[in-house]
């Protein structure tokens, strides 16, 4: 820095620091020049590590990027598919189309864990999975799967019954990797006849989560994308993770 001091710039070049950063001392007028009656303009102090300097300060995330399976599975006509298509093109059909075999759809999604410093960037390949009964079911369909979304319908409790079956012939092929239980068309649901001590019980004994869903409204489908990736993330990489309710 040119110490001579010839001019405003740098007899108060700490103003600098206020522009860029948000502290050090604040612009100083011409008017405000030393004179009569002049005071020194006044200097913001934060505690290290707070104020508007904290981003400069922090370091940045390591990102992790990962391409994941995700089989997304139940009974025929659960809306399996209309949630995969919320999620990955925020669209709703009313047609309902049989999956044949197993549909994949792309999804990508972004987890901070900003206490690790690191940012997760997921590629989601969502297998929409048939539900049809007697299909024959290709174990290549499970292999290889990261985690699972288990759907059932809110108005057919034998939906939600079948949800035991689909996790156990799942987990046989994938392992004891994540699942969060979807009850899906709670826009046309009667709670008041819902049977929350079942799906405690399944959650509990899987040691997962459960959300209430609707593919029409679009109501927590991303929330349970996002839960399953949660849980994904911290058992593959992070190794922290802990079940329960979640709806």
């Amino acid at each position: 820095m040119n110490m001579t001091h010839t001019g405003t710039q740098e007899a108060f070049g700490s103003r600098n620091l206020y522009a860029q950063f948000g502290y050090g001392m604040p612009p100083v007028r011409t008017g405000d020049m030393p004179g009569a009656g002049w005071t020194p303009p006044r200097v913001q102090h934060f505690p290290y590590g707070t104020g508007p300097q904290t981003a400069m300060l922090a370091p940045p995330a390591r990102v992790v990027r990962a391409v994941e399976k995700v089989c997304v599975l139940g009974d025929s006509a659960v809306g399996k598919t209309s949630l995969v298509r919320r999620l990955a093109m925020d669209r709703f059909e009313e047609e309902y189309v049989t999956t044949v075999g197993a549909n994949v759809l792309q999804k990508r999604i972004r987890l901070q864990y900003p206490e690790q410093g690191l940012q997760f960037r997921l590629l989601l390949q969502l297998w929409d999975v048939t539900g049809q009964k007697g299909a024959d079911l290709n174990p290549a369909f499970f292999r290889g799967a990261s985690g699972a979304l288990v759907v059932g319908d809110a108005q057919r409790i034998e939906t939600q019954i079948e949800l035991w079956k689909w996790i156990e012939r799942f987990r046989r092929v994938a392992g004891p990797v994540p699942v969060v239980l979807a009850v899906n068309k709670t826009d046309v649901m009667d709670l008041g006849a819902f049977d929350f001590l079942l799906m405690d019980d399944i959650s509990a004994e899987y040691d997962c989560f459960y959300l209430l869903t609707s593919a029409r409204t679009g109501e927590r489908v991303e929330s349970a994308f996002h839960m399953l990736c949660e849980h994904l993330v911290r058992t593959k990489y992070l190794n922290t993770f802990r079940g329960g309710r979640a709806c």
